[in-house]
């Protein structure tokens, strides 16, 4: 079982995608799987893109923007 801290450490990237470039997202996310990159990406740009008042700083918030925009067949995120 993963911890909280290696949880972090692994995804944590993603609360703050729209402020690292695109080669550290691509970093980040080969890191955990290397077809996970282009989506990741994808995100990214898609989350730059959002009002600033969107907040995406937590999980619950990412999952509303992906639930709420409709993008579960882009993003299948079994947990949204």
């Amino acid at each position: 079982m993963m911890s909280y801290e290696n949880i972090n450490t692994s995804f944590g990237f993603l609360f703050n995608t729209t402020e690292l470039s695109v080669l550290e997202v691509r970093q980040k996310a080969g890191e955990l799987q290397k077809s996970f990159m282009n989506e990741c990406i994808h995100f990214r740009g898609y989350l730059k893109g959002l009002p600033e008042s969107v907040s995406i700083k937590l999980v619950l918030y990412l999952c509303r923007v992906i639930k709420d925009d409709n993008l579960l067949d882009i993003y299948p995120i079994p947990i949204c």
